[in-house]
């Protein structure tokens, strides 16, 4: 059952600022620039996009019946699939063949083509091909897990979300008695704690837990002075959360300044979900769309950013690996600052071309030769709430 069609401007918005997050995490050590986000726990945009997802599945679909299960499957697959397959594509022709890496290994490009690579704890499957896609196979699974998570959610989901905290648990505890080294070829820490999506289901609940909540107090919306006050204390919350999440863990439970490289807790703290608590009450706050900052979000070109931020997310590595293979022709011809420009107008443009002409066509034809009639009128009636699912 489809229940919200009203779009959420503000989570659209939203969208791009998470998608940033990870760009200028992946652009900042490659194109060699320097911003003051490089004291941010970037790689936390993931987790904003995690817990959003959640949040917009229960807002959308409130409730799920045994016989809308199979819609509700093809209506994700057409949301995210064919942006998905244009990213690899666009790999082959920007990327000279050598350096692309699945060549000659069939698995491997076919567990990236059906989004299951992060499944596999194994670097050479969720981090051989697009590397940011991994994500979306993550994002798969909690689609697969959907239909179970929301079967009476309203009653349940306390029980839910406390055991996907207890299985964070009990990996990173499994991560640290079993001696699992932080990266390498086999089973690592990266995988299991920051990839596998048992790790990351907990966001997506917590994004569901409040879009349950949501959808109770939705009706008894904050006036503007309120809900402006609200949003600037979230964003301020936000902020602290990114840039010092990690040091409140270590004060909190303790760290051995002998160990060189972080723990298992300490890599899901700063690095997987730490700040996913702060993610859930800004997305709250902002779902009401009634403050200063709604207003600014709500500013139409910050809605289109929105819209094409999936696309930009899963093409910018492809241009950062291309600038890597002729790194030092760019650097004679520009400054750091330039190439930032130059990287930042390319996707920006591409992505346009991609949602313009790949995501929105292709979503709305399989949604029109696949679904049933009933939710194929619904979807072109919302569009499939295209402006406020951003599944990644």
């Amino acid at each position: 059952m489809i229940k919200n069609g009203r779009k959420i401007d503000t989570l659209t918005s939203l969208r791009f600022i998470a998608a940033m997050m990870v760009i200028f995490m992946h652009s900042n050590g490659t194109l060699q620039y320097s911003l003051f986000l490089s004291s941010f726990n970037l790689s936390q945009g993931v987790s904003l996009f995690f817990v959003l997802s959640g949040f917009i599945m229960v807002y959308v679909y409130p409730e799920l019946s045994k016989e809308n299960v199979l819609a509700f499957f093809k209506s994700r697959f057409a949301r995210i699939w064919p942006v998905h397959i244009a990213a690899l594509g666009l790999i082959l022709v920007v990327i000279p063949p050598q350096y692309v890496q699945f060549w000659g290994n069939r698995y491997h490009f076919l567990t990236s083509c059906f989004m299951i690579g992060s499944w596999i704890p194994l670097n050479k499957y969720f981090a051989l091909i697009n590397i940011p896609s991994w994500s979306i196979g993550t994002e798969c699974f909690f689609y697969l897990c959907f239909p179970l998570l929301i079967y009476k959610f309203y009653k349940t989901w306390h029980i839910k979300l406390a055991i996907a905290f207890l299985l964070i648990v009990s990996i990173i505890f499994s991560c640290k008695y079993f001696h699992v080294p932080i990266e390498g070829d086999s089973i690592n820490v990266m995988a299991a704690v920051y990839i596998n999506p048992l790790s990351r289901l907990f966001e997506f609940i917590l994004g569901m837990s409040v879009g349950f909540l949501f959808n109770k107090m939705s009706q008894k919306t904050p006036g503007f002075f309120l809900a402006s006050l609200l949003e600037i204390v979230v964003f301020y919350f936000v902020y602290m959360s990114l840039r010092q999440v990690t040091s409140w863990y270590q004060t909190l439970f303790g760290h051995d300044p002998t160990l060189a490289i972080p723990t298992p807790a300490e890599i899901w703290v700063g690095w997987s979900g730490g700040s996913c608590i702060a993610f859930a009450c800004l997305i709250f706050i902002l779902a009401f769309q009634k403050g200063i900052i709604s207003s600014i979000l709500r500013f139409p070109i910050f809605i289109l950013l929105g819209e094409i931020s999936y696309s930009m997310y899963l093409i910018h590595y492809t241009f950062l690996s291309y600038y890597g293979i002729y790194s030092s022709w760019f650097n004679s011809h520009f400054t750091a600052y330039q190439e930032l420009i130059i990287f930042m107008s390319i996707i920006l443009s591409l992505s346009y071309l991609m949602w313009r002409f790949v995501e929105v066509p292709c979503r709305r034809w399989i949604i029109n030769v696949s679904l049933p009639g009933i939710w194929r009128k619904r979807s072109e009636k919302t569009k499939e709430t295209d402006n406020i699912i951003f599944p990644i």
